[in-house]
């Protein structure tokens, strides 16, 4: 027989807590792991039962599991879970057994493994992983989204340039129809003068869309600079209204203006809100059949805040529509043969622009074949506008020397003959060499330059232009299809003094000959 102080020696050696109990489920013997797992010393353990340390209901679990032992003397492993004395919650693996000696006497041999620490890990791992699916479903939510706003997108941007398309040729048909009127009919006759009026409508047609296509580029790049000024919104409202009155009543649309009693001074540009105002106007005029009223009226919402009004009796808008009228691309006439036609930005710019000047607009519709109303809101201020006085008009530009470079032979021969009609006298080049050279030899006090030159581009024209000392004094503008803030600036640092978009207005072309920059 092993002697009792080897048996408790060899206790001591195992890292694991030991315990013997009695069937009195007392503890009769125990190691020093034990004691420290309770955290308490041996003679406040020894005698004592699980009811004297632990909660109530835990000692009953202790307390049954030791009977189910004495009882069938099976070997039973269980994972359970206690308060220690400082209250600690513990889960541990117990593994009991029965140990009867030779007088018949019947102990309970119990081991300890405290796997709380790795429960903690588990519990933490189940957390990270349950708190990782929800991300992963969140992210797998948010990426179906995004690919079906990518979808949408690309199919809105499919439909729009087969829009784009069509309404880039629709134009040219009539111009080239015109064109043909002009060679067959006599020099100022009513065809002529007709045939002139097509191609003028057309073509300020065709800049508008191109216009429309720059300004969204713009504004959603942050580009747009606003020329701010103060101003009385019903007369900018009036005037523009008035401007598209005519556009209204060839549509035998009626159009009626209600204005404030007194005035309402914002701060904005005022180019920026007439294109707000005509914008609208040309929306209503699309979907409002002859015989339907448009009303215009500008007041002071109870806000403080300056309000315009467009409603029309066309129509309507369905509730799906309203939702992305003022995304790029969107148009309510979905049908093939688009009687209404656009390109879908027009709205998309009144958003855009509203929200430049701080403001905002919103769109309401009682349903389909009951017209709509657009609102817009602007900030007012505090003064009253004062009355912008009307000024001379500029003086006449002054004869000067004009080259033009251009490698679109018909742009530079058209360019050419207008100058001429003004009385300055031009020279042309078609590619960059050439017009350095033309520059040297003719010494211009203006250059109307092309960026998209072959071989020696605008850009290296400048250069060499700005690096010549004989042509130190040479205002130099740039006129190019390529209008966007880029390319601007570009123009500049390559030595232009101005750049003009294609197709310049007459009055923008009259004010670069008019203005000596050098």
């Amino acid at each position: 027989m092993v002697p009792g102080h080897l048996f408790e020696s060899v206790l001591e050696t195992l890292p694991n807590p030991v315990f013997v109990k009695d069937e009195a489920h007392r503890w009769v013997l125990l190691n020093d792991a034990y004691c420290r797992f309770m955290g308490l010393p041996r003679e406040r353990l020894l005698g004592k039962s699980d009811h004297d340390f632990f909660p109530e209901s835990e000692a009953r679990v202790f307390w049954s599991k030791d009977d189910a032992v004495f009882r069938t003397g099976e070997l039973n492993e269980n994972e359970e879970r206690f308060t220690d004395s400082s209250g600690r919650r513990h889960v541990i693996l117990t593994r009991k057994s029965l140990h009867v000696d030779a007088d018949g006497s019947r102990w309970l041999v119990g081991v300890i493994t405290d796997i709380t620490d790795r429960k903690d890990v588990e519990e933490e791992l189940r957390r990270s992983r349950d708190e990782l699916d929800v991300r992963v479903r969140e992210r797998t939510a948010e990426l179906e989204r995004l690919n079906a706003q990518l979808e949408e997108e690309s199919r809105r941007k499919t439909e729009f340039l087969g829009v784009l398309s069509h309404e880039l040729r629709n134009p040219l048909a009539p111009v080239l129809n015109a064109l043909e009127l002009l060679d067959r009919a006599a020099p100022g006759s009513e065809r002529a003068g007709a045939a002139r009026a097509v191609i003028g409508r057309q073509v300020g047609h065709l800049t508008r869309l191109v216009d429309d296509l720059l300004d969204l580029t713009r504004i959603s790049r942050g580009k747009v600079h606003l020329r701010r000024e103060r101003l009385d919104l019903a007369d900018a409202v009036r005037r523009a209204v008035e401007d598209h009155r005519p556009l209204l009543d060839a549509r035998g649309v009626a159009l009626e203006l209600r204005g404030p009693d007194r005035p309402l001074a914002v701060d904005a540009d005022p180019t920026r809100i007439a294109q707000i105002i005509g914008n609208l106007l040309q929306n209503a005029a699309k979907f409002t059949a002859p015989g339907g009223r448009v009303r215009v009226t500008v007041d002071a919402a109870p806000d403080r805040r300056a309000r315009i009004r467009v409603e029309d009796t066309g129509i309507g808008i369905t509730p799906a529509m309203l939702g992305r009228l003022f995304h790029p691309f969107t148009q309510a006439d979905e049908s093939l043969h688009r009687s209404s036609g656009g390109l879908g930005l027009g709205l998309a710019l009144v958003k855009g622009l509203a929200l430049l000047h701080g403001g905002d607009v919103s769109a309401r519709s009682a349903g389909t074949g009951r017209g709509a109303e657009f609102e817009v809101l602007l900030p007012l201020v505090s003064e009253a506008a004062s009355a912008a006085g009307s000024g001379p008009p500029p003086p006449r530009p002054t004869r000067r020397r004009v080259l033009v470079i251009e490698d679109n032979v018909d742009a530079a021969e058209t360019l050419r003959l207008l100058l001429e009609m003004g009385e300055h006298e031009v020279a042309v080049a078609h590619d960059g060499v050439t017009g350095l050279a033309r520059a040297r030899a003719f010494r211009p006090d203006l250059i109307l330059c092309d960026l998209g030159l072959p071989g020696m581009d605008g850009y290296a024209v400048a250069r060499a232009i700005r690096a010549d000392p004989a042509l130190a004094a040479v205002d130099l503008v740039a006129i190019s299809g390529y209008a966007l803030p880029d390319d601007r600036r570009a123009a500049l640092e390559a030595g232009f003094d101005a750049h003009l978009a294609k197709p310049v207005p007459l009055d923008r072309l009259e004010d670069a000959l008019r203005t000596r920059r050098r």
